[in-house]
């Protein structure tokens, strides 16, 4: 009885404490990080115009393009 008790008391400090006690503070990203996001967000934008304009190779898939465009943006 005692463990169940317990358990909800632990339960009902977690649920009213404040969200922010939990939180982690949010790192910096580092440079490589930033380059790949933007890396992502260039290949996305390359693959809905490519979409659009039904430019896509019969077969290609997300991934794959992906996968492609990065390594092709990581060379340049």
């Amino acid at each position: 009885m005692l463990k169940y008790v317990s358990a909800a008391a632990v339960a009902f400090a977690m649920l009213t404490a404040p969200i922010s006690a939990y939180a982690e503070t949010k790192k910096e990203q580092s440079e490589a990080q930033k380059t790949a996001a933007e890396h992502r967000k260039q290949c996305s934008e390359e693959w809905k115009k490519a979409k659009a304009d039904k430019k896509v190779e019969k077969g290609m898939t997300w991934p794959k393009f992906n996968g492609d465009c990065m390594k092709r943006l990581s060379k340049a």
